[in-house]
């Protein structure tokens, strides 16, 4: 009889196989493999006390058998009661060390525990014994994984697939394991994979989605992201990344119905708070912007992103001072440093050598960082200092080769984790650390907090004080802060003697055709600043200009003019100033040779206010656009004066709302003299200390010569203190 039920129970004939063990027990209750695959049979069909029971009666008559004690373990494994388990099973190593399926299960235990080396080491026990176990080498892999061990879990995660291609978990955590490693496109054919052997699994349509959407394939993932909603209609993450992927398409009042949609299965989640924030943003609706942010970093109040988000946020507004936005930059500081001992440096504190100069950025590509950056790193590697640029973005373009070639050393930092960023920094010996992203996208404020070279500062990414006081200098000029502004920033200001920015045309074969007023009948002023820019001083303001003007026209373009919605909400706000829909031009995104193609339409260029243009400036002059700027008295406001000054144009800089009107409709009324500057102006950029990298390289070298000095000093000064002989006490 017990034979039968043995094959009854192998066969998946559970409902046989019990009724026999019973039968069996009815005659001897003391028969105890019976009362043990009885016990088996419990757990396979989800009645766990029952299967603990019967086991442990079995265990009690024969406590020498090792798979009595190790499907005992299973049965409390499954309850939830891992400790205990992990003592039956290595009781039963103990009565069998042979069996490989008790130490993997013994892994598997200590995997769930957390205990990830113990875990690692039973796993790789029972591949020694049974080398061709798929299931061993997939948790294997896991545990790698979480311990970071990644470029080792992906060998072991292609082992098992080798072994049981159907494996989709280990497709999907493979995928898992590649996007953390920065290998996006093979991520992405594991994820796929993985979708094709489990297509009713939403979470892994979800991660192939947030995958195809870093490759930029931005329609494939949110279909992805669709079916995942469809699978589940409650998956709040799929709301979000789809979401996010509306977004970059500036379908945005989609986005933002998305957003509401993750908050109101999530209301407590601060990145989908964010992301609201980040899509009102887009919009142009800053208050409701700013109140998202605030909402996130309440929320969660160590969310770095969400405080950078809403300082550059409070950038837009005319209603924030620059003492509100030093006070908010100062919370972000003291938040992001609580903790971490002060680091000590073993930089060789020589005021007269070779510096080694550290560039860290997110935007070191097609951005207007790069654009910023192409005509100086060239001629910054000199006998006096060599430059390492730590790359925080797996993006890699023409932009970013050409940057990568020109300097000494490039490190990539994307998904590196602060303290190891910091030793690496360390080891290359870096002197002076610049930030190049203050609190843009992809900064690593988080990695200057800890401080990993002795001097540092922050450039041309954002224009502001950072909030930390571990970033000892900001570059600026004359112009951007002028003296006495020194007060609202954590950092001391180093002006350099020119405009702090050097511009490289990146796309220069783009001819400038002739003055359009001369064939059109009219003038048409131009924008094309990113939408937040665009405030009701500035509308109001560029309505009154149209109004003036006869027969103008005004040309904006920028990516969130692809969205109805938005395009819409723009025209309201014009028309409540009298300027009707046939005086506008609303265009949205080109690539960027059209973008400074369509400058060719433009006459005049209008600087938006308070937070003025400076690619969008610098693009506007070399296409042969004269541009009116007012100098608002914030750094964001007087980027257009510094370049004008440096130009020696200072009579299109405006010092009032009343004076940038008048001065925008003074050009609009001189058409030979605009012809003039238009014929001359990429010339007169061209031979400026603008366009000059060599002579900005050695600008920005003695400044960081400069902060160097300033640290030797101090070095020399704590020498000192430390060898003068202590008072008596």
């Amino acid at each position: 009889m017990f034979d039968d039920a043995i094959r009854h129970h192998r066969a998946g004939q559970l409902t046989a196989a019990e009724r026999l063990y019973r039968q069996i027990l009815a005659v001897d209750s003391h028969h105890a493999d019976s009362l043990h695959f009885l016990g088996l049979i419990a757990c396979q069909t989800g009645r766990l006390e029952a299967a603990i029971a019967l086991i442990r009666q079995a265990i009690t008559i024969n406590p020498s058998k090792a798979s009595y004690h190790s499907n005992f373990g299973i049965a409390l494994k499954s309850q939830g009661n891992l400790n205990v388990a992990s003592a039956y099973f290595r009781r039963a190593l103990d009565l069998d060390p042979r069996l490989p399926e008790i130490r993997y299960n013994l892994g598997t235990t200590l995997q769930a525990l957390g205990r990830l080396d113990e875990a690692i080491t039973r796993f790789e026990e029972t591949l020694a014994l049974k080398p061709a176990y798929p299931e061993a080498l997939t948790n294997l892999a896991a545990a790698l994984q979480a311990r970071g061990r990644l470029n080792e879990a992906v060998i072991r995660y292609r082992q098992a697939l080798v072994l049981k291609p159907a494996l989709w978990e280990a497709h999907n955590n493979l995928g898992n394991a590649l996007q953390e490693l920065g290998r996006s496109g093979e991520a992405a054919v594991s994820f796929r994979r993985a979708v094709d052997l489990n297509p009713d699994d939403p979470d892994t349509r979800n991660i192939l989605g947030i995958t195809l959407r870093r490759q930029g394939r931005l329609v494939e993932a949110a279909d992805c992201f669709h079916r995942a909603i469809d699978l589940k209609p409650d998956l709040a993450e799929g709301y979000n990344n789809l979401g996010n992927v509306l977004q970059e398409q500036e379908r945005l009042d989609q986005a933002v119905a998305c957003f509401r949609a993750a908050l109101a299965l999530k209301p407590g989640d601060a990145e989908f708070q964010n992301n609201l924030g980040s899509a009102f943003q887009f919009q142009g609706k800053l208050d409701q912007a700013l109140a998202c942010y605030r909402r996130a970093y309440a929320i969660r109040p160590e969310f770095a992103d969400a405080y950078s988000n809403a300082l550059f946020m409070l950038q837009f507004s005319a209603r924030y001072s620059s003492l509100d936005i030093l006070s908010e930059a100062r919370r972000f500081g003291a938040q992001l440093q609580q903790s971490g001992p002060a680091t000590r440096h073993h930089n060789r504190p020589d005021p007269d050598r070779r510096l080694r100069i550290g560039y860290v950025s997110a935007d070191l590509r097609a951005h207007p960082v790069g654009y910023f950056l192409a005509g100086v790193l060239p001629p910054h590697q000199t006998s006096n200092v060599e430059a390492i640029c730590y790359s925080n973005s797996p993006v890699v373009d023409a932009m970013t080769r050409r940057l990568r070639d020109s300097v000494a050393g490039w490190r990539s930092i994307a998904g590196v984790a602060d303290a190891e960023a910091a030793r690496m920094i360390a080891q290359d010996g870096i002197d002076v650390l610049v930030d190049l992203s203050g609190h843009m996208a992809g900064n690593r404020l988080s990695l200057f907090a800890l401080r990993p070279a002795p001097v540092q500062a922050t450039w041309l990414g954002y224009s502001g004080t950072t909030g930390l006081s571990t970033i000892d200098y900001i570059l600026a000029d004359r112009f951007v802060v002028p003296p006495g502004d020194e007060a609202y920033f954590t950092e001391k200001v180093w002006r350099l003697p020119d405009c702090y920015l050097c511009y490289s045309p990146y796309l220069r074969d783009i001819p400038m055709g002739p003055f359009p007023a001369l064939t059109s009948g009219g003038v048409t002023f131009g924008s094309f600043n990113i939408r937040p820019k665009l405030t009701p001083e500035t509308i109001a303001a560029w309505a009154a200009i149209l109004k003036r003007v006869e027969g103008s026209q005004l040309f904006l373009k920028t990516r969130s003019l692809n969205d109805a919605g938005c395009r819409a909400m723009l025209l309201a706000e014009f028309t409540r100033h009298g300027v009707t829909a046939e005086r506008l031009i609303f265009e949205g995104h080109s690539p960027q040779a059209e973008l400074l193609a369509a400058y060719n339409r433009v006459d005049i260029a209008l600087d938006p206010f308070p937070f003025g243009g400076t690619t969008t400036t610098a693009e506007a002059l070399w296409m042969g656009v004269p541009l009116v700027t007012l100098a608002w008295p914030r750094w964001v406001g007087r980027v257009g004066q510094s370049i004008l000054a440096t130009l020696d144009l200072t009579d299109w800089v405006a010092d009032d709302i009343d004076g940038y009107v008048e001065t925008a409709c003074r050009l609009a009324m001189d058409l030979p003299n605009l012809a003039r500057l238009r014929s001359d102006l990429r010339r007169r950029l061209e031979c400026s200390p603008f366009c000059d990298g060599p002579r900005f390289a050695r600008s920005l070298e003695a400044a960081y010569r400069g902060m160097w000095k300033e640290w030797c000093d101090t070095r020399s000064a704590e020498t000192t203190d430390a060898l003068m002989p202590h008072p008596p006490g």
